[in-house]
């Protein structure tokens, strides 16, 4: 028998010696790789939340922003157009606080008219 095959502690030791290495270079692998992987995650997730945000802000409604206008539809679509990063920010403005198709439509809600003031009030019968 060679000191390969036989049982004992030398032969423990080899191989409890070549396991630590394993673990080392694995270790060391992982630090070095992680911040890469980052990256590439990061690389591949912004774009895809960018282009979510921006079909998102198109197919809402302009009554389902928060100034409800047509004007602040627009002002998100050209500006995620032009900056990327503000899909960011157009994720936690408009996105998560307002379910698209959740907000009634205009029509459903009632008119925009001014309530009725004292001057337009019918007079009170005596």
């Amino acid at each position: 028998m060679n000191e390969e095959t036989a049982p004992g502690p030398a032969r423990i030791r080899k191989e409890l010696m070549m396991e630590l290495v394993g673990l080392i270079v694995l270790v060391i692998l992982a630090i070095v790789l992680l911040p890469f992987l980052a990256v590439a995650l990061v690389t591949v997730a912004l774009p895809v939340a960018w282009v979510w945000m921006l079909v998102d802000s198109i197919l809402r409604e302009p009554w389902e922003y928060p100034g409800g206008s047509e004007n602040e539809k627009l002002l998100w679509i050209i500006l995620m157009i032009v900056l990327q990063v503000s899909a960011v920010a157009y994720f936690f403005m408009v996105f998560r606080k307002i379910q698209r198709g959740s907000m009634p439509t205009p029509a459903q809600h009632g008119s925009h008219a001014a309530p009725p003031t004292a001057a337009r009030m019918p007079p009170a019968s005596a």
